[in-house]
Parts: structure tokens; C-alpha cells; sequence
């Protein structure tokens, strides 16, 4: 009778294991297919300055984001995924009257962003340029 009551204690045991396995295998895809559906779509974000909120309408597909507002105009800038949550961004061209010396950090640097935490309606993401000094945490929400 104790052998058959440590057998099936360390069948349930394994059984728990493997349970837990499953569990994190899982939670990882989705977390995977969570930032995949940010790749391309329709985005708002809300530039804030001094002056007042900026709203931009940020339009994505494979390998271009396209950012425009009545205010700034158009930026295009090329789109690099690096891993599922992470990517990066390069000036292409910007109707936004810059210095020659930023636009050309902009092209030469990419602008490093990851996802931090999502939802359906949002994400949170930390922006930084190697070598600048620059980190910027906020959110972009979806389909704006």
C-alpha cells in the first residue's frame, strides 16, 4: 500500500512538472504573437512638448513607418525588427525642418525601441539612441 501511494505521489509530482512546462511554453508564444501584431497597422502617439499635445498618426507596414500631423508634417523612417518585442528605426526623409547635423544622427543612429507591456488598446515602449544620452519611455496606441 506505501509503494502504491509513493508511486502515484511521484506521478502527480512529474505530472505538475510537465503542467508547469506547458505553462511557460505557452506564455511565451503569446507574449511572441502579442508584438508580432504590432508590426504593421495604424498607430497614434502623442507628442508632448512645452507648447501643447502633438498627436501623430503612425502607419507601419514590413519595412516603412510613416508619421504625420498637421503640425510636423511627414517623417518616413525604415523599420528593422531585431527580436519579437524589439526594433529599430532610421530617418529616411522628414518634412519637419531639421539641422543638418540631428538628421544626420537620425539616419546614422537607429532609434532603438522596445516593447515593455501591451494590451489590445496600447503599447509601452523604451526609446533610446546609442551614444546621446536620449531614453524615452511611453505609450502608442492602436488602430487610431
Amino acid at each position: 500500500m506505501d509503494l502504491k501511494k509513493a508511486c502515484a505521489t511521484k506521478l502527480f509530482g512529474v505530472a505538475i512538472i510537465g503542467l508547469m512546462l506547458q505553462l511557460v511554453a505557452c506564455s511565451s508564444i503569446k507574449e511572441k504573437e502579442g508584438c508580432n501584431r504590432f508590426r504593421t497597422g495604424r498607430f497614434a502617439y502623442h507628442f508632448r512638448e512645452p507648447q501643447g499635445n502633438f498627436p501623430l498618426t503612425i502607419t507601419r507596414s514590413d519595412s516603412i513607418q510613416t508619421e504625420s500631423s498637421q503640425f510636423t508634417g511627414i517623417t518616413k523612417m525604415t523599420i528593422k525588427w531585431t527580436s519579437d518585442c524589439t526594433y529599430e528605426l532610421r530617418l529616411i526623409s522628414s518634412s519637419v525642418q531639421l539641422p543638418d547635423s540631428i538628421q544626420k544622427v537620425m539616419k546614422a543612429l537607429p532609434l532603438e525601441n522596445e516593447i515593455i507591456n501591451s494590451t489590445d488598446k496600447y503599447y509601452i515602449f523604451r526609446a533610446k539612441r546609442a551614444h546621446t544620452g536620449f531614453v524615452l519611455i511611453d505609450t502608442i496606441w492602436v488602430g487610431k
